[in-house]
């Protein structure tokens, strides 16, 4: 293997590789959903007797092919799940999540070998920061170096989704910077440019507010202006079916309700009861309650209204499916859940990664998620974040 322009070259067939590459993938969907299952039961040593053999076959083909930063990793994750199907170690979900987040990393290092017949150092170099707590861990220290992995996991996630954020920094604050309403109305005689403005002032309120709901929650911080630069990007990638206005508007607004929640609701790390969730899907009738008193935010407060609706029914507060939904709805409903998964939440609060939350978005698909709306968020992040994606 030799090393050129920052790429571990992999001196093999291309067709040997890209062939590898796909056996990859759909290795680790298999892996994955068996992993998923486990998450919900560890203590099923046939599930992880299954995972051992997988893991154990791209390590094969891996030495076969001689793709050396992918063999000591998957030989590190094949003698974990070994060990656990021994009894020898014992693993809870926190685990399942990050050896996910491993074995996503590394189908991508196989699907760059594949694409580009090489490796790059930083994909390589991320895998290695990864890898290392967990090839030191033993039967004493093994919950530990999960919860350090885990750390570094969420360092990196954390990093993915700032590097979201200010790839649009310098767009927003450009559509942000808008003139006071009445030196507009000094200026101009236009009455369509009076409406302009006059939205522009309701956009810098409704703004104002969602710093309030972005501020009651420590996993929130940046999730208003994330969910902003992600779905406006959805929006005009398809030409802009929803008015751009209109979107904004409905997500500085949509969880304003979420500040009369109880801050030990929010902080809960358990499930909700039926008395908390009674309380929790009432919340997008506050943002009905402002945007119905501001003329000129109709579509703004249907999206607002429906934007924890699903496509298969199962939502709130109506209980509609997909031909009733709203496409910005849609669109905000995504893009939250999006956001979640990578910075955690008060129940959840393993971060996953870039990939990791596509692959559970999609998994929804259909059901949580408009089928539409998740092809067109991965678009989104493969055409303008393909150094997240490879993350």
């Amino acid at each position: 293997m030799d090393t050129a322009a920052n790429i571990f070259v992999i001196d093999q067939d291309p067709d040997l590789l890209e062939e590898y590459a796909c056996d990859f993938r759909d290795k680790f969907e298999d892996i994955e959903t068996i992993i998923f299952s486990l998450e919900q039961n560890s203590n099923n040593s046939n599930l992880w007797h299954q995972s051992a053999i997988m893991t154990n076959a791209l390590k094969t083909n891996a030495c076969s092919l001689e793709i050396a930063p992918l063999i000591e990793p998957l030989s590190i994750i094949e003698d974990i799940f070994t060990q656990i199907y021994n009894g020898k170690l014992s693993a809870d979900k926190k685990f399942c999540q990050v050896a996910l987040s491993i074995l996503e990393t590394l189908s991508t290092m196989a699907s760059e070998a594949g694409e580009n017949g090489g490796i790059s150092f930083d994909t390589f170099s991320l895998t290695q920061e990864i890898i290392k707590p967990i090839a030191l861990s033993n039967e004493k220290n093994f919950s530990d170096k999960i919860i350090e992995t885990q750390q570094i996991i969420n360092k990196h996630s954390e990093s993915q989704s700032n590097s979201i954020i200010n790839y649009y920094n310098q767009d927003l604050k450009n559509n942000d910077d808008i003139e006071l309403f009445s030196q507009v109305l000094q200026k101009t005689d236009d009455k369509n440019e009076i409406i302009k403005n006059i939205q522009k002032q309701h956009l810098r309120m409704l703004k104002e507010l969602a710093r309030l709901t972005d501020n009651r929650n420590q996993f929130w911080k940046g999730r208003t202006e994330f969910i902003k630069a992600i779905a406006t990007k959805m929006n005009s990638t398809q030409g802009q079916p929803i008015d751009d206005n209109q979107l904004k508007a409905a997500i500085y607004i949509h969880d304003i309700g979420m500040v009369n929640i109880p801050d030990k609701m929010l902080h809960k790390n358990q499930k909700y009861t039926d008395e908390e969730k009674e309380l929790l899907y009432k919340h997008p009738s506050a943002a009905k309650g402002i945007l119905s008193s501001i003329s000129g935010w109709g579509d703004a407060e249907e999206i607002a209204v429906q934007h924890h609706e699903r496509p298969d029914g199962s939502g709130y507060p109506q209980n509609v499916k997909e031909p009733q939904i709203c496409e910005g709805a849609l669109i905000v409903s995504i893009c939250d859940a999006f956001f979640s998964l990578l910075n955690g939440r008060a129940d959840r609060k393993n971060k996953r990664t870039v990939l990791r939350a596509l692959s559970e978005i999609n998994n929804h698909s259909g059901k949580m998620f408009s089928e539409f709306w998740t092809r067109v968020l991965y678009q989104v992040l493969k055409e303008h974040h393909k150094h997240i994606l490879k993350i």
